[in-house]
């Protein structure tokens, strides 16, 4: 089970409809919550679907080929009420690896 820890404020930078999606800090399909606030933010739709479901999709890889997995998501804040930049990192236990870092403007 995923554990999440976030300094964020519930919703923080929700803001409904527009060119924003709930992103997830770390997706229901890695084990996150897709209902706890502290692991939701405003995140670009293009973003959410495009790259980061893409990177995602090699961490699920991993767990589903068996490794043990260390992922990492850190959001960063340069002022505006939803996160600027997302950046990502995972290191399987037999070798599956990866690091990103996603601008989040719509």
């Amino acid at each position: 089970m995923a554990r999440v820890q976030a300094r964020t404020a519930p919703h923080r930078g929700w803001f409904k409809g527009g060119p924003f999606d709930r992103g997830h800090i770390i997706a229901k399909r890695l084990g996150g919550s897709g209902t706890d606030p502290k692991n939701i933010f405003a995140q670009c739709k293009a973003v959410n679907r495009g790259d980061m479901r893409v990177f995602e999709d090699k961490v699920a890889k991993a767990v589903q080929a068996g490794e043990t997995v260390y992922y990492a998501v850190s959001l960063q804040y340069l002022g505006r009420p939803m996160p600027d930049m997302v950046s990502a990192f995972f290191a399987g236990s037999k070798g599956a690896a990866g690091q990103a870092f996603f601008f989040n403007y719509c």
